[in-house]
């Protein structure tokens, strides 16, 4: 898989190095005698695939007609085998339904909901990162008494760092896509675009005020009603601005 910052996610459809073949991108949702456009998402708990985008099978899908998140059974494009959601919280041949969270720092499931590699939990006061799919709730895969770790799951760091704009990460700290990081040199807060490793080579933040391929510049503001963001600065669903014209 291939990544265009431009498009989106492509399948390489032949052998070899792109670069040297000038096998170019085909424009979003297209296809050419290279490549195959799959999505513009990471299909990741905080960046799922949508309807029209090609998946695999344990691909997590968003469907914004109800607000859930499936998981899915097939190999394709569903739109193109008219393999639709299920409604209310039904799974069917062609997709789990997975809950109404998202499994992000965010977004954390509740026990009882479909979960995969990675996806966040919340119970009682504390957070889990999960290590396999399923449910926990299910298989009372929480924590014994005094533990922090077992084979289905780990306490997380989420309650102090969680990744939102009031408990934002550092970049010395792994995250997914749409955390929020925060410059202490800079004074700005940035959303990662990508997931990755950002203590590497090529993962620092934008100097320049703008965005990059792998970061959203989001301004100074938290987008609280302490600190509302202001007209050019990035943000997130509920986030509050302040309309400074008035």
């Amino acid at each position: 898989m291939y990544y265009d910052q431009d498009n989106g996610y492509f399948r390489l459809k032949a052998y070899g190095r792109p670069e040297d073949h000038l096998w170019y991108y085909a424009g979003d949702g297209l296809y050419n005698d290279h490549w195959e456009f799959i999505s513009e998402h990471a299909c990741t708990p905080g960046d799922p695939k949508r309807w029209e985008d090609a998946g695999n099978e344990g691909d997590i899908y968003y469907n914004d007609l109800n607000d859930s998140y499936y998981i899915y059974r097939q190999f394709g494009r569903p739109s193109d085998h008219d393999w639709f959601f299920p409604t209310g919280d039904r799974s069917n041949h062609y997709w789990l339904f997975s809950g109404v969270h998202s499994g992000t720092s965010e977004d954390p499931k509740s026990v009882d909901e479909y979960g995969t590699v990675g996806s966040v939990y919340k119970h009682d006061v504390k957070y889990y990162t999960v290590k396999k799919r399923g449910s926990p709730g299910d298989h009372h895969r929480l924590f014994e008494r005094g533990s922090n770790v077992n084979d289905y799951c780990e306490l997380g760091s989420y309650k102090e760092n969680n990744g939102t704009f009031l408990r934002s990460k550092s970049i010395d700290m792994p995250g997914d896509v749409g955390y929020v990081y925060f410059s202490q040199e800079q004074q700005r807060y940035f959303v990662l675009k990508q997931a990755g490793a950002t203590t590497e080579p090529g993962w620092a933040f934008p100097t320049d005020g703008k965005d990059n391929d792998k970061w959203f510049n989001s301004g100074r503001n938290q987008g609280t009603f302490l600190q509302p963001k202001t007209f050019q600065e990035y943000g997130k669903l509920g986030f509050i601005y302040f309309d400074e014209t008035k």
